[in-house]
């Protein structure tokens, strides 16, 4: 039996027994399998990659005409990303990934007031005319200078990652398909959309940069990482979306197709998220990459977000 295995029996037994809460049951025992020690941190960097990222925003015209504390909070959560989980990148890369994130967090959290424009965005792109918002006009020049910063197949990788999260983020709020009722015959597509809207692969190709640009080190293990990136999310963001009453995530989706409770199908991902990550950390053991180290950093690093962003809501949940 697997440590992961192993785990997921010991979520079950505690939730059928009522002895403990579901959700921080679950999320205490993923942290606990994965030896969760808050990794180490440059406040000072992480304060100049803030300031960096509000810059960009004036020059960009977002910041005047938008909410101002909406910004800042996205550039301090963009900069931990970037700061903690890249932490062995010089400041250049974390900016670049900094900024990227903060794209990610815009298109996230106001994609419904712009639904024709994600529609519309790669058709503009092949075009070459300009996006119908300033902000994915910023973006599209962003996604140019990846291939400054990553050879071209990672920059490749990341990129393409970024479209599918366009159309992802699309799919979700289109008000036709938001009302489709999910039974066991749509078992693919809870997954289907999840992998468009996690944009995993774009922060799996980051992760070797500071250690690597020799892709057949690490190229191996991007579809398990995607997959630990992907359900890691699910399972340390359940619980701010449950307090917002969200429905139409992984989580549910997955719960619909199976028939199962929204927290036995948590307890499922988080094992799935454990096993990945456990191959993923044997497979760069075994062939000695050098992308192991950047790997637990990066591991480290994308819980410490999680655990210390205040819009996850987890100091409350494992206080």
């Amino acid at each position: 039996m697997t440590l992961a295995t192993a785990t997921l029996r010991r979520i079950f037994s505690a939730t059928e027994s009522g002895e403990l809460e579901p959700v921080s049951d679950t999320i205490r025992s993923f942290l606990d399998h994965m030896m969760y020690i808050p990794p180490t941190s440059d406040d000072s960097r992480r304060e100049k990659l803030v300031c960096a990222l509000e810059e960009h925003m004036y020059l960009w015209g977002v910041l005047p005409a938008s909410n101002g504390l909406f910004i800042h909070q996205t550039c301090k959560h963009s900069a931990a990303m970037a700061e903690l989980s890249y932490h062995l990148h010089d400041f250049d890369t974390q900016l670049q990934i900094a900024k990227f994130t903060w794209f990610m967090i815009y298109i996230d959290d106001l994609a419904s007031n712009m639904p024709s424009v994600l529609q519309d965005f790669q058709m503009k792109l092949l075009r070459r005319e300009t996006p119908d918002h300033p902000v994915l006009h910023y973006f599209a020049g962003h996604l140019l200078d990846m291939y400054n910063f990553w050879d071209g197949l990672a920059a490749n990788g990341i990129t393409t990652a970024a479209l599918e999260f366009i159309t992802g983020c699309a799919l979700e709020i289109h008000t036709e398909i938001r009302k489709i009722k999910l039974d066991s015959s749509s078992a693919s597509w809870p997954y289907f959309l999840r992998a468009r809207t996690g944009v995993a692969p774009a922060y799996a190709f980051m992760i070797f940069r500071a250690v690597t640009s020799n892709m057949s080190q690490y190229i191996q293990v991007i579809p398990d990482v995607c997959l630990f990136i992907d359900l890691t999310n699910d399972v340390l963001s359940f619980y701010k979306e449950e307090l917002a009453g969200e429905t139409g995530n992984y989580i549910h989706n997955r719960a619909g197709v199976t028939g199962k409770p929204p927290t036995h199908v948590l307890a499922e991902v988080a094992a799935e998220a454990l096993a990945a990550h456990d191959r993923v950390t044997v497979s760069l053991h075994a062939c000695q990459s050098q992308g192991l180290d950047a790997w637990m950093t990066f591991v480290h690093g994308y819980l410490a977000f999680h655990l210390t962003q205040d819009r996850y809501k987890l100091k409350d949940l494992l206080c």
